[in-house]
């Protein structure tokens, strides 16, 4: 077009024929013209032709959307949003279209008009092909994997209330089994991958390895140690993803149970993004075991020693030691003591996070810190963590870029220390809950002694250590280091190389002062001596806990070292991509520990307020791995994909002839739903995965390859006169026999999948199988050797055994207008079979011992249980409808009311290996099986979600069933009162007795012998759910966000552990946690999160 037209066309005055021509030359030459001024008035010409837009890009929960591309359809004039998911445009006038593009999103079409300001919300798409998951070493698109790997972004459990990132994973990932984690301040949790081998005897673990950022976590014996993922805060973390397959042979010998993979944040391209974090929360616990209260305690001792049970003389000597008298059980009605009640309290937990992170292409950064306090519920019990991470990555040159990352963590714990009874932290809780309910804390201000005997729990008082101020701290310090450089080959398009070096450093350092203190014994009033409220005569007894000051520092170094070129070239629709590298790796660690006995009471922890013998000990450690790995993907479009993954490890746990293990993993997929002759409108997507991998295991004790010998002092010969006026010189021990050939044990990886997407992508499912198959384990046999023989023997490889099981994943997600919501479900099935191992052949041929060909589960085995005895007419009918002899110990004139009776299902063993016909003696040969699992094989999840406008909520649910579930607390107490310084769950407050109770339905506890055995009698349902987790959080709206000056702002409720779905047991927790143990906490939490 010339400029003669332009003229007629746009600007009818002639007066403007030389602005119309600048204009021309202008837009034609791309604006590289500097700009010239003309004085004319444009809106007098009727300037139309050009408008200024300006916009901003939200989600469906009003979430500015940073980075989305805006374009002028049908041109190539394009900008996009900035971090507050504003942009400006300057376009033609007319009937424009902008078209907005952004990963994760549907593409949106929206017609300009006569609009000058956009206001435009954008519908998320199923991000799930798109996401972007690492791998190791590298990262892949979830739609091009070929093996069995989950993941999840961290923002999905950032604003749990806890501190450590286990405990918040129940629940989310298929395949995933997470315990602990949510009982005292600094606790972490235990994470296991599908159904490890599991480790040899002397050594290993069935663990999985973790990996931060490229680098491998273990500990100086080599083994995977979980202490830093532990200490990390949800605020620096990126992604974690799961390798659950023979895609763990990429991390070689250490892989073998799985591997976690942890992605921290890094900076983003943008204007520079300030991020608070906070909360508050507040825990209590989530059940508490019910006791028996005294006048049930008294009833339990009087059942007990009664006719029907010991039989006691009440008119005997002593008799005191057997009963309760009347008048102290009516005392007891009224008066009864529970310590725990006296001591719990709810405590707080508050989580402070603070990130800043930008860019520019040349350049990107992220800072972190994030501080966790949480305190006990009982007296001295803190917890307190401080995280930092800060890093940069700089583009040096066009194809040179280098990145620098510091972390660390400092943590400190401060309990009350206790030595009375053991150094167990749970002594304290079990000494409040199980103390006896006569006996109170204190009597006229002086505390009291619990009955017992020397040397047992009896002498701790939870009150008294507090004053004391006895306290136990450690103070742990970890920093790490990640530098790495990446070129790329300018002579190779596709090739890049990377170099990376990866350090750890840790130290902790703990302390400990144990002083003395006194409790006192009275003389107690009641009939038998039983009530203590009106005691007199106080005598003192003194106990020393621990009586020393001791100082103890542990510390840990490792550094690895990688050199890593991978290739990456596209030809038509070929896509060819490699990987090499070689890792080497060393760690060490170290412990000294030192104390020194008869500190003063007054003493401030110092050697100098002590002065007793001196005593240490120490420790030390150090491993290495040198490993290659070789990795190959070709990809076809995206329909056919495939991998070869191979790797060569090292290990100094075998002879040097057997150091090297080559491991591999092949694995392909294909996708069904991209070829020319599927069609369907009801799948959008389908993918099936098949994967085959070796890898390696270690897992035994190192240096089981050659003789060792341990000095022994005082162990040696003798020499010179025999007068016990020389001592004996320094002996050497012969430590097991070695085993050269040891080598590795092998494991065989199968996983076979299929990923699918229906109506839409608004359902999906995720299905996988695997069957591993276990060679050459490393066992040590000692079923076939008497007892008799001593010494001791090293593994070798023996062992074979099968794991298998499937994992299912079913997901809904749809939105109605502005209301979105989405449900998912998580099934998985797990369980194996030991083909080979250290199996006694006598034991095998009874079916409830372990036996060859069958699974380490062999399934509960246990009693049928037939009733209870109400009279002796009951027994009489039992004898002489069975022809019973004898049950257990007891013979049949000993057989009382209150006792369980069990079927006879058969004789004894006989020589053929078969077993003879009921018998009337009923003992272990009369077991049945009462459940096919003795434990839960099956795991369950869920997870659902909805939102609406500024508002979101999640839950998550987490259950289990398919195994064997019973009322284990069966220990009866001793039957002499004054030794008994416990208490039992309020079920035994209910004992049958035909005189004293005969409403009753638990058995005398007299006649242990006969119910504390496995029986249907004290089975309940194996089935147990909770939720793990609630979210809920509102989005302010834009004009108050606005008003408050801040990108935006979004406050939040939530809670961990808050509801209890199903429990099988009327008296306690059934959620994992042990009855007598610091409970599972529950936790409610409110907090901001605000973006500058």
């Amino acid at each position: 077009m010339n400029t003669q037209i332009m003229n007629q066309l746009i600007f009818p005055s002639k007066s403007s024929k030389r602005l119309a021509q600048l204009l021309a030359i202008g837009i034609m030459t791309g604006g590289i013209i500097p700009s010239y001024s003309y004085g004319v008035n444009l809106s007098e010409h009727n300037l139309n032709f050009f408008k200024n837009i300006t916009g901003k890009v939200v989600d469906q929960n009003g979430k500015p959307l940073a980075g989305v591309t805006i374009s002028i359809k049908g041109s190539k004039t394009a900008t996009s949003t900035d971090a507050d998911g504003t942009f400006r445009l300057n376009l033609p006038a007319g009937n424009e279209i902008l078209v907005l593009n952004f990963v994760g999103y549907k593409k949106l079409e929206v017609p300009v008009g006569n609009q000058n300001v956009l206001n435009i919300r954008m519908e998320a798409e199923s991000q799930e092909l798109e996401e972007v998951i690492t791998v190791g070493y590298t990262t892949q698109k979830k739609a091009h994997l070929t093996g069995s790997v989950v993941a999840i972004k961290a923002e999905e459990i950032e604003d749990l209330p806890t501190t450590n990132i286990g405990a918040a994973l129940a629940g989310r990932v298929t395949g995933l089994s997470v315990s602990g984690g949510n009982t005292r301040p600094g606790t972490k949790a235990a994470l296991t991958i599908r159904k490890p081998m599991g480790p040899s005897k002397d050594g290993g673990t069935t663990d999985p390895l973790y990996v931060i950022d490229g680098m491998v976590q273990v500990d100086g014996q080599n083994q995977p140690d979980a202490t830093l993922f532990g200490n990390l805060d949800p605020s620096e973390i990126e992604s974690i993803s799961f390798l659950k397959d023979g895609a763990a042979a990429v991390y070689g010998v250490r892989g073998a149970n799985g591997v976690v993979l942890v992605t921290t944040k890094r900076g983003k391209v943008g204007t520079p993004k300030i991020s608070y974090n906070g909360s508050y929360a507040i825990n209590d616990e989530a059940y508490r075991t019910k006791m028996m209260d005294a006048y049930q305690y008294g009833m339990y001792f009087n059942i007990m020693n009664g006719p029907n049970g010991s039989n006691s003389d009440p008119t005997k000597p002593g008799f005191d030691k057997w009963f309760f008298s009347q008048d102290e059980l009516d005392y007891f009605k009224n008066h009864s003591y529970n310590w725990l009640d006296d001591a719990w309290k709810s405590s707080y937990l508050t989580r402070h996070s603070l990130n800043i992170s930008g860019g520019a292409d040349k350049a990107t950064y992220f800072a972190n810190v994030a501080y966790s306090k949480q305190d006990g519920n009982l007296g001295t019990l803190d917890y307190d963590r401080w995280n930092f991470r800060a890093g940069s990555d700089i583009q040096v040159a066009s194809n040179f870029k280098v990145g620098i990352q510091v972390s660390g963590n400092t943590g400190n714990l401060q309990k009350t220390f206790n030595k009375i009874g053991g150094e167990n932290d749970d002594n304290d809780y079990r000494n409040l809950l199980l103390a006896s309910p006569y006996v109170p804390a204190y009597v006229n201000g002086l505390p009291v002694r619990l009955p017992g005997t020397s040397g047992d729990l009896s002498a701790y008082h939870y009150f008294e250590l507090q004053k004391l101020g006895n306290l136990a701290t450690s103070d742990t310090r970890q920093f790490s280091i990640n530098l790495n450089g990446e070129y790329r080959a300018p002579w190779l398009d596709g090739l890049v190389l990377r170099g990376s070096y990866n350090r750890n450093l840790k130290n902790d350092r703990g302390t400990q002062i144990g002083t003395k203190y006194q409790t006192y014994t009275f003389t107690r009033a009641g009939d038998n001596g039983h009530i203590y409220d009106l005691a007199t005569d106080p005598k003192a007894v003194t106990f020393s806990n621990g009586n020393r000051v001791y100082f103890s520092n542990a510390a840990g170094s490792n550094y690895q070292v990688n050199f890593t070129a991978t290739y990456d070239k596209q030809w038509k629709k070929h896509n060819f991509s490699g990987l090499f590298s070689v890792e080497k790796a060393e760690a060490n660690s170290s412990q000294e520990d030192v104390w020194k006995d008869d500190p003063l009471a007054t003493t401030n922890g110092q050697f100098n307020t002590a002065f007793g013998a001196v005593s240490g000990r120490t420790a030390a450690y150090e491993s290495g791995t040198l490993g290659y790995v070789g990795r190959l993907n070709y990809r076809y479009g995206n329909k056919y994909l495939g991998e070869i993954l191979f790797r060569s490890d090292a290990s100094t746990k075998f002879a040097p002839e057997n150091y090297w293990g080559n491991f591999y993993n092949i694995s392909a997929g294909w996708v069904i739903s991209e070829e020319s002759f599927f069609h369907s409108k009801a799948i959008d997507y389908l993918k099936l995965r098949l994967s085959h991998g070796k890898l390696g295991n270690d897992q035994t004790a190192a240096w089981g390859w050659l003789q060792r010998y341990t000095y022994q002092q005082g162990k040696g010969g003798v020499f010179g006169e025999n007068n016990n006026s020389i001592d004996a010189s320094t002996g050497l021990k012969m430590e097991k026999s070695p085993n050269r050939n040891a080598t590795w044990a092998n494991e065989y990886k199968n996983n076979i999948g299929i990923d699918a997407r229906f109506l839409d992508s608004r359902l999906s499912t995720t299905v996988d199988g695997y069957y591993n198959k276990g060679y050459d384990l490393l066992v040590i046999r000692t079923g076939n050797i008497p007892v008799s023989v001593g010494g001791s023997v090293a593994a070798e490889n023996y062992g074979r055994k099968n794991t298998f099981g499937y994992e299912f994943e079913l997901g809904w997600q749809d939105k109605v207008n502005e209301f979105n919501y989405g449900i998912s479900t998580r099934f998985s099935w797990s369980n194996d079979k030991v083909i080979l191992g250290d199996f006694n052949d006598i034991d095998a041929l009874s079916p409830w011992k372990a036996h060859p060909n069958g699974p380490s589960d062999n399934g509960a085995w246990g009693y049928d249980y037939l009733g209870m005895f109400k009279t002796q007419q009951d027994i009489d009918n039992y004898i002489s409808q069975y022809n019973i002899t004898q049950v257990f110990e007891e013979t049949v004139d000993k057989l009382r009311p209150g006792m369980l009776y069990y079927r006879d299902v058969r004789g004894a063993l006989q020589a053929d290996g078969t077993f003879a016909g009921p018998d009337g003696i009923i003992n272990e040969n009369d077991q049945i099986q009462l459940a096919k699992n003795s434990t839960n094989h099956y795991a369950l999840g869920m997870t659902f979600k909805a939102g609406y406008k500024g508002f979101s909520a999640e839950a998550v649910l987490t259950g289990s069933f398919g195994g064997y579930a019973e009322i284990t607390e069966r220990n009866k107490l001793n039957n002499d009162i004054s030794r008994v310084y416990t208490n039992l769950p309020v079920i035994w407050g209910n004992i049958y007795d035909p005189d004293l109770n005969p409403t009753g339905t638990m058995p005398n506890p007299q006649w242990s012998d006969i119910y504390n055995r496995v029986s249907n009698f004290w089975s309940v349902p194996a089935f147990q759910m909770r939720m793990s987790s609630f979210n809920i959080g509102y989005r302010l709206p834009e004009k108050l966000v606005k008003y408050l000056k801040v990108a935006n702002a979004r406050v939040y409720a939530s809670a961990m552990n808050p509801l209890t779905i199903y429990n099988p047991f009327k008296y306690k927790d059934g959620n994992g946690a042990a009855w007598d143990t610091y409970p599972n906490l529950r936790t409610y939490s409110f907090g901001v999160n605000v973006t500058l």
